[in-house]
């Protein structure tokens, strides 16, 4: 019978999204960055994204609203937030190191603008460097109208863009780390810097954690064993974060 099938059908589980806003600046809304599941096999199956499915459709309707000054369309959906320890340093003056590819750019979108409103109220904050990536510039640089803005007004002091199809060999923001490895072993090493990595687990946070890794060595004459325990503090000590997935 369908009531024993149903009971026997797991629950759809939950969709986990980086919260890519800073309540400091947007108080009454939570801003998300999602990529749009939607494709045929090989096979001639298709397959849709449950939830950024749903956020699409909700797109498309909201654009059928007519402009009426009054009018409001309110779609109702469970939502809740969980606490992250991804956040920023306590201090708004210690250095930041951000790397997120896609959209692992989604929470530095709120470290940013978090630090721009409190730079906006006369709080020093300190250096902020950003590492982001994606295919094509044309394609999927994603708010990069905000990260101009962000640059020019001196709240991203540095920003590091790796575009991977835009010429013959690929380029990551893993491979940008080693351009800027001097400066970056000075700001773990003698500036306290947090670094934070949002992105692919599989490839992406394995290749910077090796990278980190080198360039400690490199810049910072360790060997091995000490590098290890060096990021291994950095770990124990909040100032090396991680939200990946596979």
């Amino acid at each position: 019978p369908m009531d024993l099938l149903l009971e026997l059908l797991p629950r759809l589980q939950c969709r986990y999204y980086s919260i890519s806003s800073s309540p400091k600046l947007h108080p009454d809304s939570i801003h998300i960055t999602a990529v749009l599941t939607d494709y045929v096999t090989s096979q001639g199956r298709s397959v849709t994204g449950v939830a950024s499915a749903m956020f699409r459709d909700l797109a498309a309707t909201q654009e059928l609203i007519p402009s009426l000054p009054h009018y409001r369309h309110i779609t109702h959906f469970p939502v809740y937030v969980r606490k992250s320890t991804f956040k920023l340093p306590l201090r708004p003056i210690v250095p930041i190191i951000m790397i997120g590819p896609g959209t692992g750019l989604a929470p530095f979108r709120g470290f940013l603008q978090e630090r721009g409103t409190l730079r906006g109220t006369g709080r020093e904050v300190g250096r902020s460097v950003l590492f982001f990536g994606c295919r094509r510039r044309e394609w999927d640089y994603i708010y990069e109208g905000e990260l101009k803005e962000f640059k020019a007004s001196g709240v991203l002091d540095q920003l590091q863009l790796a575009f991977s199809r835009e010429q013959e060999h690929k380029v990551y923001v893993q491979h940008l780390m080693k351009q800027l490895s001097g400066d970056l072993y000075k700001l773990l090493k003698d500036e306290g810097a947090y670094i934070y990595v949002c992105g692919d687990a599989k490839n992406m946070a394995r290749d910077v954690h090796t990278n980190l890794l080198l360039i400690l060595e490199q810049e910072g004459g360790m060997g091995s064993e000490e590098a290890a325990v060096f990021v291994k503090n950095l770990q124990n000590r909040n100032r090396y974060q991680l939200d990946v997935w596979s």
